[in-house]
């Protein structure tokens, strides 16, 4: 079975080698346990500052295609439309995919007629102590998407997709209203479980994202993907939603420290209510 795995990227050339080295050890134990197996990783630059030539052509089998700098979602899909038949996999360029990632997808999909599968997209390194908690705090937010061996969400640092799935997004599955990494994820999970497309959820299906380096830039992160919540909630969910879930059961239930959360989160919701607001204002 043909894998295709996409990686969008924008001046993350250090944590791009670690990600395509991954790959790399990813494909040789796939290819142990079959024959016939092609796989290809495309990666594609949405106007990075740097050249990033010479770094992918280390790797084998890999591509690396410009983008005009639409954001996330349009390189995403520029890589999903040049992908073979077959399967279309996608990881974050700060991410890490395990040994085993492309086998267990490939089983995964062996197994089931779904057309979408999201790995556990909760994983961090755990090397700084900020990795630690931020892994509490996603199984936290993500958890309640997983219903078993499906789930109502997408995130896109472990995603795959049968290539078919173009004939209902011949341009790719993400929308490409947003300049940033904010919530594309989110709108095609919504769109997807509005439309009753099964999202198949394996929990061993495992890549590790780069720990946070301060508060400062979790904070910076959060803000910018609570800025596309605009996007996802079609109305501002009530104050006791938002104590309860962004405050309450992070510290509470899953015991990640107050001093962590509440930073961080309240980036997150200060991103939403300003963008709300001037989306108003336009």
């Amino acid at each position: 079975m043909n894998i295709t795995v996409i990686i969008p990227i924008k001046d993350r050339q250090d944590d791009l080698m670690k990600c395509l080295g991954s790959i790399e050890k990813s494909i040789l134990h796939y290819k142990k346990y079959g024959q016939e197996r092609i796989v290809e990783i495309i990666v594609v630059d949405d106007c990075s500052k740097y050249e990033l030539t010479p770094l992918v052509s280390k790797f084998k089998n890999t591509k690396l295609i410009k983008n005009n700098g639409s954001g996330p979602g349009a390189a995403r899909n520029t890589g999903f439309i040049l992908a073979k038949e077959g399967i279309v996999a996608f990881i974050d360029s700060d991410c890490i995919a395990s040994a085993n990632w492309l086998e267990r997808i490939e089983n995964r999909f062996n197994q089931s007629e779904a057309l979408v599968l999201q790995g556990d997209p909760c994983r961090f390194g755990k090397n700084k102590k900020l990795g630690q908690y931020e892994e509490k705090l996603y199984y936290c937010m993500f958890s309640r998407y997983v219903m078993g061996n499906e789930c109502t969400q997408i995130d896109t640092r472990n995603c795959a997709f049968r290539k078919k799935i173009s004939t209902i997004f011949p341009l790719g599955p993400f929308i490409e209203d947003m300049k940033q990494a904010q919530a594309e994820a989110r709108v095609l999970g919504n769109h997807l479980t509005r439309n009753k497309i099964t999202i198949l959820y394996s929990s061993d299906v495992l890549v590790f994202h780069k720990d946070p380096d301060s508060i400062w830039q979790a904070m910076r992160q959060k803000y910018r993907h609570g800025s596309g919540r605009v996007y996802v909630w079609d109305k501002c969910p009530t104050v006791n939603h938002l104590i309860n879930r962004y405050f309450l059961t992070p510290i509470l239930v899953y015991k990640v420290p107050f001093w962590y959360v509440f930073p961080t989160h309240l980036a997150f919701l200060c991103g939403y209510f300003i963008s709300k607001l001037k989306i108003k204002y336009i």
